[in-house]
C-alpha cells in the first residue's frame, strides 16, 4: 500500500469518526431534550387540587303590620308569628369560603329563588310548586383566598300566602302542607377547562316559611358541607407548549437516530470492517493472545491454514502454547499463529477484503 493510500485512508477514517461523534452528540442532545419536555409536561399535567372549607347561614327579621299589641316594628328569629300580623320577611343569606392556598383561580356561581310548594300531607308529593327568581344566577372568576357572599332579600309574605290560600280555596283542598322555601344556591368549581364539565352540585342554604297557617314557625336549613372540599387547581397553559415540543423533538430525535445508523453502516469501508473484526476478536479473547511486534519467520515450517479462530483456541488448549498475533505495517492483515516444535505452523488470518498482502 502506497503512502498516499495510507494517508487517504487515515484522513477518511478521521473525518468519519468526527462526523459520527458529531451526529451522536446531536442525537443524544435531542433525545435528552425530548425526555425533559415529556417529563415536564407529565408533571404539569397531573391534577393538583386545592382544598377549601365553607359554611353558610341565614338570618331574618319578620316585619309586622300596624297593630295594637307589639311595639316593635319587627321580630327576630326566636319567635313564632301570627300570620295575620306578618307584613314582610327580610332575610340575609351568608356564605363564606376559605381556600388553603393563595392566588388560586376558581369560579363560583350563586342564585336565590323562592319555591312555593304545596304538597299532599299523606303522600308527601308536591301538588303545586312554582319557582320565583329573586336573584338571577351570577358567575364570577376570582383569585382571592377568601370568598364572602351577602345577599339581603325582602319577601312580601302576604303575596305568597295569598297565592297559596287562593289555590287551596279554588280547588277546595285540605290535608295539605304549604311552604315558601327561599334558597341560596352556591356552586364552587375550578376555572380550568378540563374541570368545567364536572358538576359538583349546589350547596344550599334555605329559609322555610309556612303558608296558609294561623301561626308561622320559620326554619333555616343549611346543606353546606362543614368538611373540606376541593377544586382542581388550574395548571399553566404552557404545558401544551411542552407537549408540542416533546412531539417535535421526538420526531427529530427519531430521524437523527435513523440518519446516524444509516451513516455508520453505509460509510463503513473494507478497512473499517477489517479493523472492527480484529478489535472484536482481540477484545473477546485477549487472555489467549500474545501480540508480537515483528513478523514471524516461517521458513522451514509447514503452514497449515485454520478456518476459524475457535479452532485456533482448540489447538492452543491441545498444544498448550500461546496464540501469537502480528499485524503488518499497512494494517491490512492480522495473522494469528501457533508454531510447534515439529515445524508445523497453524495460521488464521484476517485481512482487508479483496486485498492480498
Amino acid at each position: 500500500m502506497s503512502e498516499l493510500e495510507k494517508l487517504e485512508r487515515a484522513n477518511y477514517q478521521r473525518k468519519r469518526k468526527s462526523r459520527i461523534l458529531f451526529q451522536g452528540i446531536v442525537a443524544m442532545i435531542l433525545v435528552a431534550a425530548t425526555l425533559i419536555m415529556a417529563l415536564t409536561y407529565y408533571r404539569m399535567n397531573k391534577d393538583a387540587y386545592v382544598y377549601y372549607t365553607e359554611n353558610g347561614s341565614v338570618e331574618y327579621q319578620v316585619y309586622l303590620k300596624d297593630n295594637g299589641f307589639y311595639d316593635e316594628n319587627y321580630l327576630d328569629g326566636e319567635h313564632a308569628y301570627v300570620s295575620a300580623l306578618m307584613d314582610s320577611v327580610v332575610s340575609e343569606f351568608r356564605y363564606d369560603l376559605q381556600m388553603d392556598a393563595d392566588s388560586v383561580e376558581y369560579k363560583y356561581s350563586y342564585r336565590i329563588d323562592a319555591r312555593l310548594k304545596i304538597k299532599d300531607k299523606d303522600s308527601n308529593t308536591p301538588i303545586f310548586d312554582p319557582v320565583y327568581e329573586l336573584v338571577s344566577e351570577q358567575t364570577l372568576s376570582v383569585t382571592d383566598r377568601t370568598l364572602s357572599i351577602r345577599e339581603k332579600i325582602p319577601l312580601d309574605y302576604g303575596r305568597y300566602d295569598g297565592i297559596a290560600k287562593q289555590f287551596l280555596e279554588t280547588y277546595e283542598l285540605s290535608n295539605t302542607v304549604s311552604t315558601l322555601i327561599v334558597t341560596l344556591h352556591v356552586n364552587v368549581l375550578s376555572a380550568c377547562e378540563e374541570f368545567a364539565s364536572d358538576n359538583r352540585g349546589d350547596y344550599e342554604i334555605s329559609l322555610r316559611i309556612p303558608l296558609a297557617k294561623e301561626v308561622v314557625n320559620v326554619e333555616t336549613v343549611a346543606s353546606v358541607s362543614q368538611s373540606e372540599e376541593k377544586v382542581l387547581a388550574c395548571t399553566n397553559e404552557s404545558k401544551y407548549i411542552y407537549r408540542t415540543l416533546a412531539f417535535v423533538l421526538g420526531g427529530l430525535s427519531a430521524a437523527c437516530l435513523i440518519v446516524f445508523g444509516l451513516y455508520v453502516v453505509l460509510t463503513r469501508d473494507k478497512h473499517i470492517d477489517y479493523a472492527r473484526r480484529v478489535k472484536k476478536l482481540v477484545g473477546n479473547y485477549r487472555s489467549y493472545i500474545q501480540q508480537i511486534n515483528n513478523g514471524f519467520d516461517a521458513e522451514g515450517y509447514q503452514i497449515l491454514n485454520v478456518n476459524t479462530f475457535t479452532e485456533m483456541l482448540e489447538l492452543r488448549d491441545t498444544l498448550q502454547t500461546p496464540i501469537l498475533m502480528y499485524e503488518n505495517e499497512d494494517k491490512i492483515c492480522t495473522k494469528f499463529i501457533i508454531p510447534t516444535c515439529t515445524k508445523l505452523l497453524y495460521l488464521y488470518e484476517i485481512r482487508v477484503e479483496g486485498l492480498n498482502e
